[in-house]
């Protein structure tokens, strides 16, 4: 299997091969607007419902992370972060000074 062209499948196994949790992908364009920019349209010659968010950004559904997509896009977004994080990113530990010193007020 050919992952390594960057596709949305492509790009998240290679995230995944380096230690990432894939968390959102998202595919820019579609068949129509990526034909267009193909072609040599610009913004100018399309409509504004054919450049609203929803068809330029397309939010791939978890349970399809894995498929190929259907769709002409122009771009992949792919938000990851390193497994094992939390929430607000990894854990950093403060020297045992400074959690004293923030326990009194000081730093």
């Amino acid at each position: 299997m050919d992952y390594f062209r960057y596709t949305h499948v492509g790009a998240s196994h290679v995230l995944k091969a380096a230690g990432l949790a894939v968390r959102s992908v998202h595919l820019v364009g579609g068949s129509e607007l990526t034909s267009a920019w193909l072609l040599g349209f610009g913004s100018g010659d399309m409509q504004p419902p054919q450049l609203d968010d929803a068809s330029i950004l397309h939010e791939v559904d978890r349970r399809n992370m894995s498929k190929p997509s259907d769709e002409l896009f122009m771009a992949v977004g792919l938000l990851a972060r390193k497994s094992g994080a939390t929430q607000h990113g990894p854990r950093v530990r403060r020297p045992a000074s400074a959690r004293y010193n923030a326990t009194r007020g000081h730093q």
